[in-house]
Parts: C-alpha cells; sequence; structure tokens
C-alpha cells in the first residue's frame, strides 16, 4: 500500500478521534523531525505484518527519518508491525520498548487512537533525551578539547614575586657563606 497521509485509516475505527492522532503526529514531527506513519487496515493478506509493513514503507517512500506503525484491526484480533530505516534517530531496542510498553497495551483495549498517540509522546520523549545526551557529549568533547597557550594563560608567580624570591635566596646564602666563615674567639688563658 502507498501512504499519502501520515495517518491512514481504511477501516474507520478513529472516527472522532482522527483529528486528536494528527495533531499528536504532526507534533511530534515538528518537535524531532520524526515522521510518523501510521495505518489502520482490515488485515496484512497472506504477507504477515513484518513483510506487510516493510513493503508499505518502500512504496510510500519512507526516509529514514520516518517510522510507521501498522495494525491490522481484525474482528476477533489484532496484528501490528512496525519500520525503521537503517539511519533512524532512535536504536531499534529504544523503538520496540517503547512499542511494547506504551502501545501494545491501548492495542490490546482496542483503543487504537490511544496507541498512536502513546507513540508519538514516547518517540518525542526519546528523542529529546537523545538530543540532550548528543548536547552533553559535544559540550564536554569541546570542553575536552580546547588547546592551552601556556604564553597566555596567567601564571600564579608575577614578575615581582619572583624577584623576591631570588633576592631572599640570595641574602639566605650570603648569610649562611659569612656565618660558615665566622670563627669562635680564642678562649682566654
Amino acid at each position: 500500500m502507498s501512504l499519502s497521509d501520515r495517518v491512514t485509516d481504511t477501516v474507520g475505527v478513529l472516527g472522532p478521534d482522527a483529528p486528536q492522532v494528527s495533531a499528536a503526529v504532526d507534533g511530534l514531527a515538528a518537535q524531532s523531525g520524526i515522521g510518523l506513519y501510521t495505518v489502520l487496515v482490515p488485515s496484512f493478506s497472506s504477507e504477515g505484518d513484518a513483510d506487510w509493513t516493510e513493503q508499505t514503507a518502500h512504496l510510500s517512500g519512507l526516509t529514514d527519518s520516518d517510522i510507521l506503525l501498522a495494525v491490522s484491526v481484525g474482528d476477533d484480533d489484532y496484528e501490528y508491525g512496525w519500520w525503521i530505516g537503517e539511519s533512524f534517530p532512535l536504536s531499534d531496542a529504544d523503538v520496540d520498548d517503547a512499542i511494547t510498553r506504551e502501545v501494545v497495551p491501548d492495542l490490546e483495549e482496542r483503543n487504537w487512537d490511544a496507541a498512536v498517540i502513546s507513540l508519538a509522546d514516547q518517540l518525542g520523549r526519546l528523542s529529546a533525551s537523545a538530543d540532550e545526551a548528543a548536547t552533553a557529549d559535544e559540550t564536554a568533547g569541546a570542553e575536552e578539547s580546547v588547546p592551552v597557550d601556556e604564553e597566555s594563560s596567567p601564571s600564579t608567580w608575577s614578575g615581582t614575586t619572583t624577584v623576591l624570591v631570588v633576592a631572599g635566596l640570595a641574602v639566605a646564602l650570603v648569610g649562611a657563606h659569612l656565618f660558615s666563615r665566622r670563627r669562635t674567639p680564642a678562649a682566654r688563658r
């Protein structure tokens, strides 16, 4: 199937909640640059969820910044599949965890709109966390790589301090030399 919109409901299960779903998907794209595509179909036919989802992503021209959630809304049960490109900004493990923890409970309750909204929210949080971590790494790397210019770095000793220390050492050495040359007077007889 070739998708032209980010939210495609061929079954009509979103009904009046479709604008809220679209708003969550559009908000995710604006905030993080992630394009969340969702398609709800009656079945995946004989291809299975993984093959159907991958073929739909390719036919739709989805890019590495896009994610596709495909849900088969059967009479008695549901199936779902998801696809991301090789360079998607979040890891497969993070996406799988988000879907398992946030989306599947909504799908099990047949709450289709909440499933998509939950995924959009979770992807937004994960993206923000990844951006914060990347910014922190860049900042730490910049701080570590700042070259130190020893000629322009302030010294803890000024020129006056150096002169005073050298003069003090000279006085101490001259005094020690004179003191070592001093003779005790011979005892009077």
